[in-house]
């Protein structure tokens, strides 16, 4: 690679290509309008709940940043008052009641004493939920409550029970597959936590509609066309179909094109990223 091209507009360019890049392709749009309707759901005493299921690099956590970025925090000087619409931990690797409460009570910034009692520190979470006007709880990485032995994860299970039936507000869990097995262990969560699945992407046109929006967001000077057939079997058979490849083969093909000139994505330009795929790195 000559690296000939490196001009401040360059150098600005591929910056920006190094930036998280949000695309609202069909299936991310409906969770999203899922989660909207989910969120100001009125209050019951069995709160409707989903769980958002893909593999690992499929666009998970993208969705819940996105939701996050929709409902920022509200500080209100007038009122001298603060709204935190959403609430967003990860399962604790060592899960139990104590470490999930823990969790909600460090990511609202809330003062806690370890040592104390589990009911006062839901006593705590109760009282921040109310005051703050929280009206969703996220549980990401879900499926890593299976690490955990038989009692941990009934313990969890009970406790995300308790907290939807308490707080009166959804719970949205968010992790592979093996996250919907966990809540299908407890007969009462199964029903209540709705399943929506990222799945992977296959050849079609909605793929080929995917690619069409990667590129209006490379600002390459010439116009790649990568939803030609060509150029989209190699993206497809380099990232399996999984959307967090995508964009990184998208994003690493777009920066070499900038940097040795060509200024546009071509079929030789994906081939020179001696791209490794997800099925390969497993078995290295």
């Amino acid at each position: 690679m000559n690296d000939i091209s490196m001009t401040e507009r360059n150098v600005t360019r591929i910056n920006k290509l190094k930036e998280d890049k949000w695309i609202g392709y069909t299936q991310a749009t409906l969770i999203l309008e899922k989660l909207e309707d989910l969120m100001f759901h009125p209050k019951v005493h069995r709160m409707p709940n989903m769980v958002i299921l893909g593999e690992t690099n499929n666009g998970k956590t993208s969705v819940i940043k996105r939701f996050l970025k929709r409902h920022p925090i509200i500080n209100d000087s007038f009122e001298d008052a603060t709204q935190v619409p959403v609430v967003s931990i990860e399962m604790p690797p060592e899960a139990n009641q104590d470490s999930i409460y823990i969790s909600i009570l460090r990511e609202l910034y809330v003062p806690f004493q370890r040592n104390a009692r589990k009911d006062e520190k839901f006593n705590q979470i109760k009282s921040i939920v109310e005051r703050l006007n929280i009206r969703m709880l996220m549980i990401d990485e879900f499926h890593t409550l299976l690490d955990n032995n038989v009692l941990r994860q009934t313990q969890v299970l009970n406790t995300i029970k308790y907290l939807g039936n308490s707080l009166q507000i959804p719970i949205v869990a968010a992790g592979t597959k093996e996250a919907h097995r966990a809540l299908l262990s407890d007969s009462q969560l199964s029903n209540r936590f709705k399943p929506y699945e990222l799945s992977r992407w296959k050849l079609d046109i909605e793929f080929r509609k995917l690619l069409k929006s990667f590129e209006k967001l490379i600002d390459l000077d010439k116009p790649s066309n990568l939803d030609q057939r060509d150029l989209a079997i190699e993206i497809m058979n380099m990232s399996e179909g999984w959307i967090g490849e995508i964009a990184e083969i998208i994003k690493s093909a777009a920066i070499n094109a900038i940097k040795d000139g060509t200024e546009q994505i071509t079929l030789d330009g994906l081939k020179k990223l001696h791209w490794i795929t997800p099925t390969r790195r497993r078995q290295l």
